[in-house]
């Protein structure tokens, strides 16, 4: 019979398990974030989806680095974000708009560009792995441009 002791099999980033059970619910937002202004959301708990709902009349900014970060991420809110490196979430008439994003994260940050206050929700599906395992996002497509693209 094989030796498995030097195996511990554990929740982490790379561990299959940790992805393929329902994740746990986070719910957050505002009804009333200011304009020209960014909200970090800090998970308890790396996620596993995050998805924005814009009940706003105005785009919303989502973004992995806040707009003050070093790089290519921001020139400040309202210039423009320097790098593009953040999705928009246009409203919808008479309707919500969504965002959903599948990817591994420990924070996302929601920037309201526009020139009356937001409301929206974030919704989060978290692992069961310590956001302390996470790594920062940062990078190529994240706080620099891709190699051979424009911003």
């Amino acid at each position: 019979m094989a030796d498995n002791s030097s195996h511990n099999y554990s929740v982490g980033l790379h561990n299959v398990g940790s992805y393929r059970v329902a994740g746990d619910p986070w719910v957050s937002g505002s009804d009333s974030h200011p304009a020209d202004n960014e909200v970090c959301y800090q998970f308890p708990w790396v996620a596993k989806k995050v998805t924005i709902y814009n009940y706003s009349t105005q785009t919303l900014n989502v973004h992995f680095n806040s707009t003050s970060s070093a790089g290519d991420v921001a020139g400040g809110l309202g210039s423009g974000y320097g790098g593009q490196h953040m999705l928009e979430v246009h409203p919808v008439s008479g309707s919500q708009a969504v965002l959903e994003l599948e990817c591994k994260c420990k924070e996302i940050y929601v920037s309201n560009p526009g020139s009356s206050t937001a409301h929206y929700r974030v919704f989060a599906e978290l692992t069961g792995i310590p956001v302390g395992r996470m790594y920062e996002l940062t990078g190529s497509g994240l706080t620099e441009a891709p190699a051979g693209s424009d911003g």
